[in-house]
């Protein structure tokens, strides 16, 4: 209804000049509030869109993320926890490295830990270059138990062991690459 910049409102017959201009910025204003309201609908498309868009690629880097992670966890030794829950279980992963891997509930230790009875310095995982993996205590108060068995002196870890560190970290550890030994 807008023809070269101008509103041509509908005028009904024997309306006075005052009662067009009333109609006039009636018009107007309904115009104003539905231009508006397009405008605002315009914004919150825009805006769904972006954070679609947004969401997107969270799940693509999350994708790329997880996709690394089960390339480490080929190629490296790890350990991942284990809960009642089996949901829950798998959650965390821990790569261990070569050379001494410290755990405990110390800020600067390798994997850090935190429940009743973890020590400062828990444990020690030596990841050697010919394979062999090894765990030991890292203080003499520490609670650790290797497939149910307290560990007392350097103890070797194989594929699917089971260790709990204190009373509640359950873990198993693995190694895809000496699953067979």
């Amino acid at each position: 209804m807008l023809e070269r910049g101008v509103m041509n409102v509908p005028i009904k017959p024997g309306m006075t000049d005052d009662e067009v201009v009333k109609h006039r910025n009636r018009w107007e204003e309904e115009m104003k509030a539905a231009m508006a309201e397009n405008e605002r609908e315009l914004q919150q498309i825009k805006q769904t869109y972006e954070e679609k868009l947004r969401l997107a690629r969270q799940a693509q880097k999350a994708d790329e993320n997880r996709a690394k992670l089960e390339e480490l966890k080929k190629q490296h030794p790890h350990l991942s926890n284990l809960n009642f829950d089996p949901q829950l279980s798998g959650k965390i992963l821990h790569i261990l490295h070569k050379g001494a891997n410290t755990i405990g509930k110390e800020d600067n230790s390798d994997i850090l830990l935190l429940g009743p009875s973890i020590q400062e310095n828990h444990a020690i995982i030596h990841v050697h270059d010919e394979g062999q993996i090894i765990i030991e205590k890292g203080s003499p108060e520490a609670r650790i138990l290797l497939n149910g068995d307290p560990v007392t002196s350097q103890s070797v870890l194989n594929h699917n062991d089971r260790i709990m560190f204190g009373t509640t970290q359950l873990y198993i550890y693995q190694d895809s690459e000496n699953a067979t030994r």
